[in-house]
């Protein structure tokens, strides 16, 4: 089941984010739930059995700009016209269960939901095949200063700015 976050979830997210990422780019918990704080609608787990396997981390923002890493986010910017995809991640032992691809389609809707089809992201650890399904493509970096703080804290990991329009894209 594909269901929005709670507040009792955060310990299981935490326990996937640490399942599916090294030590060294982890964020802090304060982090990864100011997402949620600033865009519910658009943050999700998928629940089997009752235990969370699962998240989708997602906020509006401004096409065309990357919000900053591993900040805490009390407010959206004005003139949000994007959606920016910031985690997916699953627990290895449903990792090719097409729960992701749920979680995914989950957030194209609720990004829809909220008159946002255009979806952005950064893609990290090999994963832009995965995103080229939904119908992502490349696209450029903001800016040299971005793709500098980017590697300091993905030093072990390829990162490739995307974004796709859903009302175009397949959507696997």
């Amino acid at each position: 089941m594909i269901r929005r976050i709670q507040s009792a979830d955060w310990p299981s997210i935490a326990r996937i984010q640490a399942e599916s990422y090294p030590r060294e780019v982890l964020e802090s918990l304060e982090s990864l739930q100011s997402h949620w704080h600033v865009s519910e609608s658009t943050c999700l787990i998928a629940e089997v059995q009752g235990a969370v396997v699962g998240y989708i981390l997602s906020h509006p923002w401004i096409k065309g700009k990357i919000p900053p890493l591993n900040e805490i986010y009390s407010s959206l910017p004005a003139n949000c016209d994007s959606l920016f995809i910031h985690d997916l991640a699953l627990s290895p032992p449903f990792r090719g269960t097409g729960l992701g691809d749920e979680l995914v389609r989950a957030v194209f809707e609720a990004g829809s939901a909220l008159g946002l089809t255009h979806l952005s992201l950064i893609s990290v650890q090999g994963s832009s095949g995965y995103w080229k399904r939904f119908g992502f493509v490349a696209s450029p970096p903001p800016s040299n200063e971005y793709i500098i703080a980017a590697k300091s804290f993905y030093p072990a990991s390829d990162f490739h700015c995307m974004e796709c329009n859903s009302e175009t894209s397949k959507k696997s």
